[in-house]
């Protein structure tokens, strides 16, 4: 986990004080591509493999 992406104990602290919550958003990687649904990802990697693939 980056620096970036970690809540540290003194912003923790201050969320609980306000009630204030966060998540963590999921984000799927293929090749240079960045996609927030698994379906998306996997719909390019499907059509890229197919077009990579030499017919027989």
């Amino acid at each position: 986990m980056s620096e970036e992406t970690r809540t540290s104990e003194e912003d923790r602290a201050t969320m609980d004080k306000f009630g204030i919550t966060n998540s963590t958003r999921q984000v799927y990687f293929y090749k240079q591509h960045r996609y927030e649904k698994l379906a998306d990802a996997v719909r390019y990697a499907e059509r890229d493999n197919a077009s990579t693939q030499k017919p027989k």
